[in-house]
C-alpha cells in the first residue's frame, strides 16, 4: 500500500494544449512525457457494497498489461487529497478476489465478493511527465498527468457518458506546498477549476445516479495539542472543502441549497480569517479575503433572491389566496432570480473564480502568513491552541454583549449590527468546538442559533421592505398593489418575531460560556 497525495484539475481542451507547452515543464521534465491510452473497468455488486465501504475496485488494461487497484476515499484535506492504494499486475481480464485480502474490503463476505460486476468503464489517453527539483538531490518530485477522455456506465450504447479532461499532481516527493506551487505556475492566467471527485465518483453518480443534494460543512477536528497556525489550515481547508463540494451541483443543477451552502462556505472562510487576524495581515492574506469577498457577492443575488421568493413571498402567497393579485411579483421575481443565476455562474465559469480557490488552498499550504516578520506573531502561531481559542471566544462574546445593550430599544439597523456579532460568535463556537466538551455547548449552542434565526427573519422582513418598497416605486399599479399587500401581511406578523428574539436574547443572557 502507498497513499496518494494529489491535487486535481478541470481545464479545458484549449487549456490543455497550453499547458503542454508550458516552460515550467519544458524547465523541470525529467525525460520526454509518457503517453499511454487506459481502459479501466470499476466493479461493485448491485447494492454497491464496496462504495459503502468508501471504496473503488478498479481493473485497468494498458496496451497487453493489466493491473487491479483498490482505492479507499481518504482524507481530503481542503482542496487536495491523501488516499490509500493497493495495486497489483494481473493476469487477463479477470478479478483476483484473493487480493483483496490485503485492502479493506477483506471484510467482505464471500457471497458478497462473488456478486461484483462491473459497473462503468473510464476511457482516456494520458500524457505523463515526471517533474523534479533543479538540485542534485531533489527536495520534490512530482508526477503532472493529463488525461482526456470519458466515463460511461458498463455496455452503454447510449451517449449517457462524461468527458474527461483533468489534470493531475501527484507528489511523489516534498510537501503539499511543492503541490501547490507547482500549480499556481503551471495555471496562472488559464481557466481552471479544482476538482474534489475521483473518476469514480463521477462515474458511480453516472452509472448510479441519486438525487442531488447539497453539502453541509462540519467543524474541523481541531486537537488540543493543535499549534494555532495547524488550527488556522485545518479551518480554512474545511471551509474551502465545503466551497468545493457546492460547485459542481450549483454549476450542474442551478440548486438553490447548492448556492446557499456555498456562500456560507465563503463566509465561514472569511470570517475565520477575521478570527485569526492578530496573525495575518500580509498583502497575499487581504489578497485571499478580497478574492472570497468577491466571488460570495457574485452569489448573493441569486440567495437574496431564493430567501425572497421562499420566505417572503411563498408564505404570503399561501395566507393571501386569491385575494389579492400576487402574479406580476410572483413574475418580476423570477425573472430576476434568472438574471442573478446566470451571474452566479458567469462568475464560477470565469478564470478568476477557480484562481481563486487555488490561490486560497496554496495560501494555506504554502502563505507568508506562516513566517511572519514579526517574532511576536510568529510566537502566536506556534502557541497552543486552546488559550487563543478562549481569548477569542471571550473576545466575541463581549462584542455580542456590547452590540446588545438595551435590546428591546434598538432600531432595525441596531439589530442588524447584532445579527452580524451574533453569526461570528456562532463561526467562531463552531471552529473551535471539538475542542471543548460536547455536553456543555449544547445549551449555548442551541440558545445562540435560536437567537440567530430570529434575527435573521428580522433581518429578511427588512431587507424584503426596502426592496417591495422600491420596485412599488417603479411599477405598474398591479404590481405596486402586490407589493403592498406582501408588505402588509409580513408587517402585521413582525411585531411576533421581534417578542420571541426579545425573549431568546435574554434566554441567551443567562447561558454560561462553554470554554471556561
Amino acid at each position: 500500500m502507498h497513499v496518494e497525495v494529489e491535487l486535481k484539475l478541470e481545464m479545458p481542451p484549449a487549456a490543455l494544449d497550453r499547458l503542454r507547452r508550458h516552460p515550467f515543464v519544458r524547465t523541470h521534465k525529467q525525460g520526454r512525457a509518457q503517453s499511454l491510452h487506459l481502459h479501466n473497468t470499476y466493479y461493485d455488486t448491485p447494492d454497491c457494497d464496496l462504495a459503502r465501504q468508501k471504496a473503488a475496485l478498479r481493473l485497468r488494461r494498458n496496451g497487453t498489461q493489466f493491473f487491479q487497484t483498490v482505492k479507499t476515499k481518504g482524507d481530503h484535506q481542503g482542496a487536495h487529497f491523501s488516499r490509500p492504494e493497493w495495486e497489483w499486475p494481473v493476469t487477463g481480464e479477470a478479478l483476483d478476489v484473493s487480493l483483496l485480502a490485503e485492502t479493506p474490503l477483506a471484510s467482505l463476505s464471500a457471497p458478497v465478493l462473488a456478486a461484483v460486476q462491473p459497473l462503468f468503464t473510464t476511457d482516456f489517453k494520458r500524457t505523463v511527465w515526471l517533474l523534479s527539483a533543479p538540485e542534485e538531490t531533489p527536495s520534490w518530485q512530482i508526477e503532472l498527468t493529463i488525461d482526456q477522455g470519458e466515463i460511461r456506465p458498463h455496455g452503454s450504447t447510449s451517449t449517457d457518458s462524461e468527458a474527461i479532461c483533468e489534470v493531475e499532481l501527484e507528489l511523489k516527493h516534498g510537501t503539499p506546498r511543492d503541490l501547490y506551487h507547482a500549480a499556481l505556475t503551471l495555471t496562472e492566467g488559464l481557466p481552471v477549476r479544482i476538482s474534489v471527485h475521483s473518476k469514480a465518483e463521477r462515474g458511480y453518480a453516472l452509472a448510479r445516479p441519486r438525487p442531488s443534494r447539497a453539502h453541509k460543512g462540519s467543524a474541523p477536528a481541531l486537537k488540543k495539542n493543535d499549534t494555532v497556525a495547524e488550527a488556522l489550515q485545518s479551518i480554512g481547508q474545511a471551509c474551502l472543502g465545503h466551497a468545493l463540494l457546492n460547485e459542481p451541483l450549483l454549476r450542474r443543477l442551478r440548486h438553490p441549497e447548492a448556492v446557499h451552502q456555498m456562500r456560507v462556505a465563503l463566509r465561514r472562510f472569511r470570517s475565520a480569517l477575521s478570527v485569526f487576524k492578530p496573525v495575518l495581515g500580509s498583502p497575499a492574506s487581504l489578497r485571499v479575503k478580497d478574492d472570497l469577498r468577491w466571488l460570495a457577492g457574485e452569489l448573493g443575488d441569486a440567495r437574496d433572491l431564493d430567501v425572497f421568493s421562499d420566505e417572503i413571498l411563498a408564505p404570503a402567497t399561501a395566507a393571501l389566496g386569491d385575494g389579492i393579485d400576487l402574479s406580476p411579483l410572483q413574475s418580476l421575481i423570477s425573472h430576476r432570480r434568472e438574471l442573478a443565476y446566470q451571474r452566479a455562474l458567469e462568475a464560477l465559469e470565469s478564470p478568476r473564480s477557480g484562481q481563486t480557490l487555488l490561490h486560497a488552498a496554496a495560501w494555506l499550504e504554502n502563505g507568508d502568513w506562516l513566517t511572519p516578520d514579526a517574532p511576536e506573531q510568529q510566537a502566536i502561531l506556534n502557541g497552543s491552541l486552546r488559550p487563543f481559542a478562549r481569548q477569542l471566544l471571550d473576545h466575541r462574546l463581549k462584542s455580542v454583549l456590547r452590540a446588545g445593550q438595551h435590546f428591546g430599544t434598538l432600531d432595525s439597523l441596531a439589530r442588524h449590527a447584532v445579527r452580524i456579532e451574533v453569526k461570528k460568535l456562532r463561526y467562531t463556537c463552531e471552529f473551535f468546538s471539538s475542542l471543548f466538551s460536547e455536553k456543555k455547548q449544547a445549551d449555548f449552542n442551541a440558545t445562540l442559533s435560536d437567537l440567530q434565526e430570529h434575527l435573521g427573519a428580522i433581518n429578511d422582513a427588512a431587507v424584503a421592505r426596502q426592496k417591495l418598497s422600491a420596485i412599488a416605486q417603479e411599477g405598474p399599479a398591479d404590481l405596486t398593489l402586490a407589493c403592498g399587500a406582501v408588505i402588509g401581511w409580513h408587517q402585521a406578523h413582525m411585531e411576533d418575531t421581534i417578542k420571541d428574539c426579545g425573549k431568546s436574547w435574554k434566554q441567551f443572557q443567562k447561558q454560561e460560556p462553554f470554554w471556561h
